[in-house]
């Protein structure tokens, strides 16, 4: 967020400086903090909802073929449902209050969810949020391309 207004105090004075804030995709860095994945998974969600068609149950079903035998997608999702849901979670979606301190409880409860969730996975090599990672980098890295020789705001 920083980041982004410092971006905007750029615009503002004629300087175009653009920030693409894709905050899913996992990367060497973000790895180290456990449970960074966790809203990445809800993405085939979105993309069943957004009425992706074969290529989304695709990307279903490859998701599937990384998990233990005997766990589902809808295993995973329950987990993620259910710490999204809990009264741990619930005051840290007040954005308009961030940047907001961990709790000890909230890591508690991802770090938790993402262990169980690892779990559940064929290894720990090659995991959902790999995959769905991937598929965010190609999509936005696209967009940025696209942007970057005429960037159309501060914020992308």
């Amino acid at each position: 967020m920083a980041l982004e207004r410092i971006a905007e105090d750029a615009w503002a004075t004629g300087v175009k400086a653009t920030v693409y804030s894709c905050p899913e995709i996992r990367t060497n860095s973000s790895d180290v903090f456990t449970g960074i994945e966790l809203p990445l998974i809800p993405l085939l969600l979105a993309l069943r909802k957004e009425n992706g068609g074969r290529w989304a149950e695709e990307q279903w079903l490859a998701c599937q073929r990384l998990l233990a035998d005997g766990v589902t997608m809808d295993d995973v999702f329950r987990k993620i449902t259910a710490m999204q849901a809990s009264d741990v979670m619930r005051p840290f979606y007040d954005f308009s209050a961030w940047p907001m301190a961990n709790s000890q409880a909230q890591a508690d409860l991802t770090i938790g969810t993402s262990n169980e969730i690892t779990a559940m996975h064929r290894g720990t090599k090659v995991m959902i949020s790999d995959h769905l990672s991937g598929l965010v980098v190609e999509a936005t890295g696209q967009l940025i391309f696209g942007e970057s020789s005429n960037p159309s705001g501060p914020v992308q």
